[in-house]
């Protein structure tokens, strides 16, 4: 399965916090500091930079347990993860093999992105010109509504912001690549096949989360071939855009129906959709489905208590537990605007979250 990888807060000479601060020359203020806490610094920092250098200016060879390895390459960790996912083992062994080689790839992955995303984090109060790692813009494979991406040999590093008060708070905006993670999680424990999820690693440091996961090989927004609703546009339209491909549907309906989530209509279309409106399910250039914006494939927490503030909608989620064991399929667009068109659902997110609010926990 995907790796979730959350990197202690490192403090780097913490106890200098706490020096005294005085007035220097010409109203400068100065900060006294020992000798051995600014050795400890620079050390600190030299290491870091090591590290970096040792990414950026090498190649990096795969560890020999983890089949298809490129001598010489920056290794293409997407296709590595999707072939081990999708093989389908013949014996105990096989299987064991397999997953001591998806350990294998997740290690590696995580030894090339924390670092890098140390670095980014380290200099974030640094103008772009300054920066080792700078953003770029217009990057690639951006799968959710997030802050400053950067492109790094091959990888995607995406950091939680809240622009546009989209999620209300940034705490919201972490908790939203949680649940983006998450969703991408519970797809990749069903037993449905023909639907690929990305290698995925969050990394959270200095109060700061950053999600990094190998730049996948897909296009535009032309490639959506299930999904990506936007929610603009008048109210009882709100399902012209959203595209459903037969094949897709089929795969997500049978997602859905392991995850005990149900099929709901939008308003202006007159089909069944599964899934929140706003997922995307691309085609890659090599054939595959990668499902994008999963985050709110569960349904948000009942409305009336006072939940639903700006954005607490979007990351304030019934857990999948719960969702299984309900005894009506819940759908995942209950209490938005993409589910208006039928109450019961909202009834029945309702009856469910009672049951553990009221009966389950007490």
């Amino acid at each position: 399965s995907s790796c979730y990888f959350p990197q202690p807060e490192h403090v780097i000479s913490s106890n200098i916090i706490n020096q005294p601060v005085s007035s220097g020359p010409n109203g400068c203020t100065t900060l006294t500091v020992t000798r051995q806490q600014l050795i400890s610094l620079c050390s600190t920092f030299s290491t870091l930079r090591r590290r970096l250098n040792c990414i950026l200016e090498t190649k990096v060879d795969v560890v020999e347990r983890v089949p298809g390895r490129m001598k010489g390459a920056w290794i293409d960790f997407n296709e590595l993860f999707q072939t081990l996912v999708a093989e389908v083992p013949t014996s105990t062994e096989h299987d064991l093999r397999r997953r001591r080689s998806l350990v294998a790839l997740q290690e590696q992955f995580k030894s090339v992105v924390v670092p890098l995303a140390e670095m980014i984090i380290l200099e974030l109060h640094k103008p772009n010109d300054q920066k080792l790692l700078p953003p770029t813009h217009g990057a690639r494979n951006s799968a959710s509504a997030g802050g400053q991406r950067y492109l790094i040999n091959g990888i995607l590093f995406e950091l939680s912001s809240n622009k546009g008060n989209i999620y209300g708070t940034p705490s919201n905006a972490s908790k939203a690549l949680k649940r983006e993670f998450r969703a991408w999680e519970l797809i990749l424990s069903t037993s449905v096949r023909g639907i690929c999820v990305p290698l995925c690693v969050l990394i959270t440091y200095r109060g700061y989360r950053l999600k990094a996961m190998p730049v996948l090989p897909i296009g535009d927004r032309s490639t959506v071939l299930y999904g990506g609703s936007d929610g603009t546009g008048p109210a009882n339209r709100l399902g012209e855009g959203v595209k459903r491909s037969p094949e897709v549907t089929a795969i997500i309906k049978a997602v859905c129906s392991e995850l005990n989530l149900k099929g709901h209509d939008i308003p202006g279309s007159n089909r069944v959709f599964y899934g929140p409106a706003d997922i995307e399910v691309r085609r890659g250039y090599d054939g595959r489905l990668y499902v994008l914006k999963p985050g709110r494939l569960l349904p948000a927490q009942k409305a009336d208590l006072k939940i639903h503030s700006q954005g607490n909608w979007l990351v304030q989620q019934m857990r999948p537990e719960a969702v299984k064991n309900s005894s009506t399929a819940l759908s995942s667009d209950a209490y938005t605007q993409w589910g208006s068109i039928h109450k019961g659902d909202d009834q029945a997110v309702t009856a469910a979250f009672r049951q553990i609010y009221e009966k389950v926990i007490p």
